[in-house]
């Protein structure tokens, strides 16, 4: 989620290791002890956790002898549901807009094949559906937001602007210039900066 989210803070880094060897595990404690965090901050105690859907690992950092992959922002999302915590719900939200899963019942099977042969419990369902109406909230905010955007956009004091200049920039000078509703240059007289010609055209 760290790599998702700009500005998100976590307490620890859950992951799973072909093997947390010594070496890794003396690089971590004194990475915490430089930088104050628990000496625990990698966590790799979550393999025991894992959820039956498949794996898209997402590279998201390459060293000489570390690689690191993303579980990827479904299998994120299915775990963090079937955890039901409310500390995770910001984080549910976003995997659910970045996954694009805004139907329930796509939703509820992707919890169910997290789960395995576990059937679903009432709670799991109740917080997918709770999730689920703060994403769906928050897309809808967002449309209507665009949507608003586009139509109040400020227009052009500027007629001459909003009119268009005609194709021929030779126009000769004192001349208005503007293009018409016909398409032909303006030939009142130059206004002046700021002013408009008898034909409406501000210049």
């Amino acid at each position: 989620m760290l790599t998702r989210v700009p500005g998100r803070q976590t307490g620890d880094i859950d992951i799973v290791s072909e093997g947390l060897n010594s070496g890794l595990r003396r690089a971590s404690r004194t990475v915490a002890s430089r930088h104050n965090l628990a000496p625990d901050w990698i966590n790799d105690g979550v393999k025991g956790f894992a959820v039956s859907i498949e794996v898209e690992p997402e590279r998201i950092f390459t060293g000489e002898c570390l690689v690191l992959d993303s579980a990827g922002p479904r299998y994120l999302l299915a775990t963090k549901l079937l955890s039901g915590r409310e500390s995770d719900e910001s984080d549910c939200v976003h995997l659910i807009r970045e996954t694009g899963i805004y139907d329930e019942s796509e939703l509820l099977d992707l919890i169910q094949s997290a789960a395995g042969h576990r059937p679903l419990r009432p709670r799991d369902e109740y917080w997918a559906k709770e999730i689920l109406v703060l994403a769906s909230k928050g897309r809808r905010m967002r449309n209507v937001r665009n949507w608003l955007s586009a139509r109040l956009k400020p227009r052009s004091s500027n007629r001459a602007d909003a009119v268009g200049r005609p194709e021929d920039s030779q126009v000769p000078q004192g001349i208005c210039g503007a293009r018409t509703v016909s398409g032909k240059a303006c030939k009142n007289p130059h206004p002046g900066t700021g002013r408009t010609c008898s034909a409406g055209h501000r210049r």
